[in-house]
């Protein structure tokens, strides 16, 4: 009875199908009705066209009334004839179905057709001749739009008794007329049965084939031997991870040959069954892939296993890299001496393409084998732009052709060697409970010395400092990391040994032949049972590089500090494409004054970055952070689009816009083509180029002139200003001066420092503002903060200045009423935001 019920509701069609199915059925229906409403157009464009000449020519007699009741039909069916086709059409191209609006659309001209087949064919009946067009509409409304059984059962039972009562209205109707009837029904419901059959079994087997080819594809992402998804998955799966800040593991057997060659193949497949499920183990709880969140695992190929992930926390992951790696070293094979350890090569970066997630992969490969090279269950952290400035200057291929353990140059140990036998030393410190140290040492501006010296010197100056570590620190481990970098690992910890620091400072001063050679120490010494030296050796080299750029420190030690302000950075690099998404870097503008009447006649935009987590971060730390990964570019081309929407919305209100400076460093021009950024926002908020002015400090034009020297000129040509910035601030040369087109010159704020102390600051500034003035060029002077620095800037014949005393960097709307309160007005040839 069941099965018979099951039957009888399969046959009406009365059984709830698939979605897919469902899709399927209805866009079938919609490529059938495209064809089908174009002929029915076309038909009764000829009906209406041969019904009103007819009339006219009076070859049919017609009355008004038949003429507005048919044109009135004639129409109603071609507009709902286009009205299917134009949604057909639409939803086929988009491969879209909202099954409720499709089956709505197609019902209404469905019983429009039978309305239309009833109405002329009635009228048809009455004159004696046949139903020919009700016959065929309910054809177009049962068998060609096709619907369920039980649906066309309901559409036509209705559709030909209403014809059967008009029939017997007209005149009785004769028996035949009746059977004939009767069977035409039976013959269009039969036909209807029948296309909802063939059209379902279409849709069934389609989707059959579909669900077949998605199983068979799947099958083709996971690897067979360990169940993890494989490298054809990642390629694809991992296109979600472009412009996202990712981290990828590249993981590897350090031993997987010898298990192979030792035990066979067949238990080299079970280590790496176990790998792979140890993989799964760690990592499963953490899969639950979104917007913010995302890490996938693969096998990769061989012995090689692929993690890739993002959003999740540094420590987090690296942490669980570190257990594995410990859970895999203790597990143990029955009947061998298998020992598992694992090495790790990491890259950290944000991929903009596929082609730089290919990149990625391919550099956490190169620094996976350099882990392996240094020794087993090592694990090397490398940024996506770190590894690409290798590729440019061609060292990359380079770091991985030697197998011996000293450097060719200097003699001393290599990295391989010093993190083996420095890990070994650490160890039993830690058992003994000794103190150690790790001293990683950087000479600044080594590349000067080279450049000024030539290479063999340079060569030369490393011989000496190495050999001088040696005889200072006789009884430790040294190393030549590498260029100008040196690592030393001693067990007499005393915070830097200053002395011994001082011995090796002194033999610098003497070999740095006139060149501004320094030399800055980071020190750190491991807490009681640490036991990592890579780590060590990266918190040395990290407290090292926390004072590169300071001029009263030559050696740190790391500590809490530095621990939170490389958080800090890290926190920095991650988070820049946030804090310009979400607006918490915001222009703030400074005013500057020409002397000659103490109005503001110009602003400076400068970045402020007011965080959710960090509050307002100071701009000297994530400009820094910024330049070193970078990522400067975003910052500065933000602050072009802020102050373009600025001047753009002061003009709607028919203000004039006030000259703005922007700064600009050179890593821009590294980047991004920055005169053509600048033209293009300038562009999108029609802002002139003479109210945009260009500030490049003398730093970045001395180092590397062949880089902006190009720029420079194309900004002049673009009609923007060009400003000297922080002229005397210790980088000063008159060739820059020589060499670009500037229109201001702007002193560096630490003349005034000690204006009042020092006699020789008001000689010199008379004398720098002089010169400006015979080479055409606008002296500005910032860091004014008394009344008595401004009075004797004017006296001198300085143009302009810029510092407290005039007004701090605010907000635009602080600064209007800064100016609105009467503290400072605006040239007269200037209106302001």
């Amino acid at each position: 009875m069941k099965e018979a019920i099951t039957k009888i509701k399969r046959w009406l069609g009365l059984e709830q199908e698939s979605n897919y199915a469902t899709d399927q059925f209805d866009f079938t229906n919609m490529r059938t009705s495209i064809f089908m409403s174009c002929v029915i157009i076309a038909l009764e464009v000829w009906m209406i066209f041969g019904a009103l000449y007819g009339t006219f020519t009076g070859i049919r007699v017609r009355t008004s009334g038949w003429i507005a009741g048919h044109l009135a039909m004639y129409l109603t069916l071609i507009a709902a004839a286009v009205t299917v086709l134009v949604y057909s059409v639409k939803n086929l191209k988009k491969q879209k179905n909202r099954h409720f609006a499709t089956a709505t659309v197609f019902m209404v001209f469905s019983l429009i057709c039978i309305v239309f087949g009833i109405y002329i064919s009635n009228q048809d009946y009455i004159k004696g001749e046949q139903l020919f067009t009700f016959t065929s509409l309910v054809i177009i409304a049962v068998c060609l739009v096709v619907w369920r059984p039980f649906v066309a059962l309901l559409i036509t039972i209705p559709s030909f008794l209403m014809m059967y009562f008009l029939m017997v209205r007209a005149d009785g109707a004769s028996y035949a007329t009746r059977v004939n009837f009767l069977v035409q029904w039976i013959c269009v419901f039969l036909c209807a049965v029948g296309n909802y059959g063939v059209r379902m079994q279409l849709a069934r087997q389609s989707e059959s084939l579909k669900k077949s080819n998605e199983q068979l594809i799947e099958k083709s992402y996971i690897d067979d031997l360990t169940g993890l998804r494989n490298r054809s998955a990642m390629r694809k799966e991992a296109l979600e991870l472009i412009g996202r800040q990712v981290m990828i593991f590249m993981i590897d057997v350090d031993n997987f040959k010898y298990i192979n060659d030792t035990y066979n193949h067949v238990v080299g497949d079970e280590v790496l069954v176990r790998i792979a499920d140890m993989i799964r183990e760690s990592f499963s709880l953490s899969v639950a892939n979104s917007k913010t969140r995302w890490l996938n695992y693969y096998r990769f190929g061989g012995d090689g296993f692929i993690l890739l992930v993002s959003g999740y926390p540094e420590k987090e992951i690296f942490d669980k890299i570190r257990a594995l790696q410990e859970m895999l070293h203790a597990e143990q094979f029955e009947g061998t001496d298998i020992v598992i350890s694992i090495s790790c090569g990491v890259i950290t970066g944000l991929p903009q393409s596929p082609d730089d997630l290919k990149d990625m992969v391919r550099y956490s490969d190169h620094t996976l084998y350099e882990a392996k090279r240094i020794g087993h269950m090592q694990m090397l952290t490398k940024s996506l732009e770190h590894m690409r400035r290798l590729e440019k200057s061609g060292k990359l291929g380079k770091r991985f052709l030697t197998n011996h353990e000293t450097d060719p140059l200097t003699g001393l140990p290599n990295m391989l060697y010093f993190r083996s036998h420095a890990g070994k030393e650490l160890a039993r410190a830690a058992e003994l409970g000794d103190p150690s140290e790790f001293l990683y040492f950087d000479i600044v501006n080594f590349k000067e010395f080279n450049e000024t010296h030539g290479f063999q010197m340079g060569d030369q100056l490393l011989k000496t400092i190495a050999e001088r570590l040696e005889e200072v620190f006789e009884n430790a481990l040294t190393a030549r990391v590498s260029d100008d970098h040196f690592i030393v690992f001693t067990l007499d910890a005393k915070y830097g040994n200053p002395d011994r620091l001082q011995a090796v400072r002194e033999t610098l001063e003497r070999e740095k032949r006139g060149t501004n050679l320094q030399l800055k120490v980071g020190v750190y010494q491991p807490v009681r049972g640490e036991t990592d030296a890579s780590l060590a050796c990266d918190r040395a080299r990290i407290a090292c590089a926390s004072i590169k750029h300071r001029f009263d420190e030559y050696y740190r030690v790391y500590d809490r500090k530095i621990e939170d302000e490389e958080h800090r950075r890290q926190y920095i690099v991650n988070n820049i494409d946030i804090a310009i998404r979400q607006g918490y870097i915001q222009v703030y503008y400074q005013p500057i004054v020409q002397l000659s009447d103490d109005k503001i006649c110009n602003l400076e935009a400068l970045a402020r970055w007011d965080d959710p987590v960090y509050g307002l971060l100071p701009p000297g730390v994530f400009i820094d952070v910024l330049e070193e990964y970078h990522l400067i570019h975003k910052l500065d081309l933000c602050m072009a689009e802020q102050v373009c929407r600025n001047m753009h919305n002061a003009k709607a209100f028919g203000l004039k816009g006030i000259p703005v400076s922007l700064n600009f460093s050179r890593r821009d021009f590294e980047v991004c083509d920055m005169v053509e950024e600048l033209a293009r926002i300038a562009g999108e908020y029609a802002i002139p180029h003479h109210l945009l002015e260009i500030e490049i400090t003398e730093s970045a034009l001395t180092n590397h002139p062949e880089l902006l020297d190009s720029a420079m000129r194309r900004f002049k040509e673009k009609g923007f200003k060009l400003w000297l910035d922080d002229f005397g601030s210790g980088y000063s040369s008159l060739n820059v001066l020589k060499s670009f087109p500037f229109d201001v010159l702007k002193i560096d704020m630490t003349f005034l420092r000690d204006f009042d102390n020092n006699d020789k600051t008001r000689p010199i500034l008379s004398n720098i503002v002089h010169m400006a003035d015979d080479l055409e060029i606008l002296a500005l002077s910032e860091g004014v903060e008394t009344d008595e620095q401004r009075s004797f800037l004017k006296s001198i014949g300085c143009e302009r200045a810029q510092g407290y005393f005039f007004g701090k960097p605010m907000k635009k709307e602080d600064l209007r009423s800064f100016i609105e309160s009467g503290q400072l007005t605006i040239a007269d040839h200037i209106d302001f935001l």
